[in-house]
């Protein structure tokens, strides 16, 4: 049986969609039966990421840990999450539940290096949060 994806989202409602949209569009699928299995817990609810990390509102992490909680229940394979700012907390759900997650983080490094091996520098175009949180810095680091 086929691995199933699990979808973290309503982060950006749209960005889940467009997420989900790649995901279809890139499956070599002739017929509905030869596409990925997918399972999509959308939580619109969850507080603003940028505002947690400015700390000027309330954080997310529990939100984001019942999102995963509640797709393993229903048997996803492994997590993916389309908001890049909610992977401020990465770690902290990763300590609190043992599931498998991509980091788009990560998968995004991995990318820009196979594009261009002798990538030094890269713009980014993101929310406030990823920016002050400096996330894709740790990640080209790594």
């Amino acid at each position: 049986m086929k691995k199933i994806i699990g979808i973290l989202g309503g982060m950006g409602p749209e960005a889940t969609a467009y997420f989900y949209e790649l995901i279809i569009k890139n499956t070599k699928a002739v017929k509905d039966q030869e596409h990925i299995r997918v399972i999509i817990y959308a939580n619109p609810e969850v507080p603003p990421r940028t505002d947690a990390i400015l700390e000027e509102g309330e954080s997310p992490l529990p939100y984001l840990v019942e999102g995963v909680r509640i797709l393993k229940g229903m048997g996803a394979d492994f997590i993916v999450m389309p908001c890049v700012t909610a992977h401020y907390w990465f770690h902290e759900i990763m300590a609190q539940e043992r599931v498998s997650f991509l980091s788009l983080l990560d998968e995004s490094v991995l990318y820009a290096h196979r594009k261009i091996p002798e990538l030094k520098k890269a713009g980014l175009v993101s929310s406030t949060g990823t920016i002050k949180s400096r996330l894709f810095h740790g990640a080209f680091e790594k």
